[in-house]
Parts: C-alpha cells; sequence; structure tokens
C-alpha cells in the first residue's frame, strides 16, 4: 500500500486482474515494474499463475511502493487506465491496448516496448484467434490482430487491429461462396509451356 500525495491513509484499489482499455481495467503498478527490478532486489517470483506471492513478503510491499511511486511520477495517478499507458500502434492508428505478459496470467497476450513517448506499444503476442463452434455447419470468427500483409502499403497491413482494440473477432469465411464474395482481385495461374 501507498499514501497519495497529501492524504495520510494509505489507498488500496483492487486490480480486477485484466487489461483492458476502458475504466474499468486500471494499471496495477506492479505490472509498471521491470521484470528486471524484482529480480535485482529478489522481490517478487515470476508468477506461473495470476495470484503467486513473493517469497518475501515484506519486500514485495517495498517492491510495489516503489513501483507506485513510479507510477503516480510517470502518469500522475494510480488509477491510470490500460488503455493510457500501453497502446497498438501501426500504419498510422494509435489505439489502446488491452492484453499484457502471460506470465501475469492475462489471457490476451501482448508484448510492450517501451516507446519514446511513455508509453509501451505492442510489438507481439496474440496473431492468430480462432473461435470455432464445430456444428453443422461449422461456424467461427477470427482475427489476424496485425493484418494480413508484410507490404508498407497494402490495405491489409493492421488492418484488423482496430477489431482487437475493441476485443471483437470477424466472421469467417469457410465456403467457397463466402470467400469469392470478399474477392478484392483474382490471378490464375499456369504451368509454364511443357511443364505439368
Amino acid at each position: 500500500m501507498c499514501s497519495r500525495p497529501g492524504t495520510k491513509r494509505p489507498t488500496r484499489r483492487a486490480w480486477a486482474r485484466c487489461s483492458s482499455f476502458n475504466g474499468d481495467a486500471r494499471l496495477p503498478p506492479a505490472c509498471k515494474v521491470s521484470e528486471s527490478f524484482s529480480q535485482r532486489h529478489g522481490a517478487c517470483k515470476r508468477p506461473s499463475r495470476p495470484r503467486t506471492a513473493s517469497a518475501d513478503p515484506a519486500k514485495a510491499v517495498q517492491a510495489l511502493e516503489t513501483a507506485a511511486r513510479k507510477v503516480e511520477a510517470d502518469h500522475g495517478a494510480l488509477d491510470i487506465a490500460w488503455g493510457d499507458v500501453y497502446r497498438l500502434r501501426g500504419n498510422g492508428l494509435d489505439l489502446p491496448a488491452n492484453g499484457g505478459d502471460d506470465p501475469w496470467g492475462i489471457f490476451r497476450a501482448t508484448f510492450y516496448r517501451p516507446a519514446e513517448d511513455g508509453h509501451f506499444v505492442a510489438v507481439g503476442g496474440d496473431t492468430y484467434v480462432a473461435a470455432v463452434e464445430f456444428a453443422d455447419p461449422v461456424r467461427a470468427r477470427v482475427l489476424l490482430t496485425y493484418g494480413n500483409a508484410t507490404q508498407p502499403h497494402s490495405p491489409h497491413l493492421y488492418d484488423q487491429l482496430e477489431l482487437y482494440a475493441r476485443k471483437e473477432l470477424r466472421e469467417a469465411w469457410l465456403t467457397r461462396a463466402e470467400v469469392e464474395a470478399h474477392l478484392e482481385s483474382r490471378e490464375v495461374l499456369s504451368a509454364a509451356p511443357g511443364r505439368r
């Protein structure tokens, strides 16, 4: 626990154990501390599940207080929304992120690096997500988080990032008719003469 500036009572705000961009998900100070900080000070074991406790509670409290002071210094408050600090960026987009490092027990694995502007920017994590209902007919919703292209000017570079930011999936095109209804171009390939 730590005290807010100008108050005598320690404040403790429960973390909902989620990393969503909306106002319900707040930045847990412990997530802001680098893993190396914890390793250097022996404060916390790298969690293998969300509620793993520290081997030394006093050091864990000290590390958490240090982290809380850093969060307040960097962002002006302890209860800053996750998406105000963690961002999804690419192809001119700058969106509030959700998801976090999977060792913290967060289902939406998203890995970040510090950006020059004080934010953290997603650099990897869940790239393909699918929810499939094996019914008759099969139904599915899918997402290619960062799009399906690497060419710099492709309209499909980061074209599904907004869906990822909103935690939405798109319909999967599973039939020939569905695929053909969404074709942007068609190219017919044939073997060179004399080759099969």
